[in-house]
């Protein structure tokens, strides 16, 4: 009578998933090739979403400056187009505001700390354009 922990030639089921020895070194091939295609794939991806952010905030910075343009000159606007951006230029207002502060307590002038953020901001972009690898994008220098 056959166990019903065999498949049916005397080998435990769990080593039947396992290659046998003449198809390793074609089944870690294939896994490698699987490896580089899922980190290519991932960083096509990063990239993809790193354009988009970058599409999205040139579109509302865009958006603000004609905001607060037509609200300083008394121009038209409407309290629709106010609120698309209201969010948007509040998390702005609050990380200039925090870096000038975390600056001036760090004994730094506050313009030299926002160019600093920015400049900060800028090598992360480059960073993630030129990665090979998804860690390498997102990872501190």
């Amino acid at each position: 009578m056959e166990s019903t922990c065999t498949g049916g030639s005397g080998d435990p089921v769990w080593s039947l998933s396992l290659p046998k020895a003449q198809d390793r070194p074609r089944v870690a091939r294939h896994q490698e090739i699987t490896m580089a295609a899922t980190i290519t794939c991932r960083l096509v991806s990063l990239n993809r979403w790193a354009d988009e952010l970058r599409a999205e905030q040139a579109r509302l910075v865009g958006r603000a400056r004609r905001c607060r343009n037509s609200l300083a000159h008394g121009g038209p606007f409407s309290a629709c187009t106010l609120a698309t951006v209201s969010t948007f230029a509040a998390s702005h207002a609050g990380l200039a505001t925090v870096t000038a502060l975390q600056g001036a307590l760090g004994g730094v002038e506050v313009a030299d700390s926002l160019e600093r953020k920015r400049a900060d901001l800028a090598t992360w972009a480059t960073r993630l354009a030129n990665a090979s690898e998804v860690a390498d994008a997102i990872a501190a220098p």
